[in-house]
């Protein structure tokens, strides 16, 4: 699992930033426009990436199981990511790599 001060240390790393506190700026700037432009209803689209959306969960009925109440849930918004197909693919071609390094791994310690 990453955390986010992980995730600022590789993002740092990965873009060459010398300074821990700027990557963590930029990272929080990134967050923060992602909230403000959900919070808009804007549909975020980030080519070989993917698309954010707002999505809407309407309220349904149910029923209290102790008490056996029916009621009624709230409407939730959620944030729905749907991966680019160069994202998902990239993503794929890794893990198959990574699962042939294990699989020739395991037949070089058996023998």
């Amino acid at each position: 699992m990453m955390k986010k001060k992980d995730f600022v240390a590789l993002y740092q790393e990965l873009g060459n930033i010398e300074n821990f506190t700027t990557a963590s700026q930029q990272v929080e700037l990134f967050m923060e426009t992602m909230r403000v432009a959900m919070e808009r209803d804007e549909l975020v689209i980030l080519r070989k990436f993917g698309n954010f959306e707002k999505r809407i969960l309407n309220g349904r009925a149910g029923r209290n199981p102790k008490t056996g109440e029916s009621l009624i849930t709230e409407t939730k918004y959620r944030v729905n990511f749907k991966p680019a197909s160069t994202f998902n693919k990239r993503i794929d071609d890794y893990t198959k790599e990574q699962e042939e390094k294990k699989k020739s791994t395991k037949k070089s310690k058996k023998k």
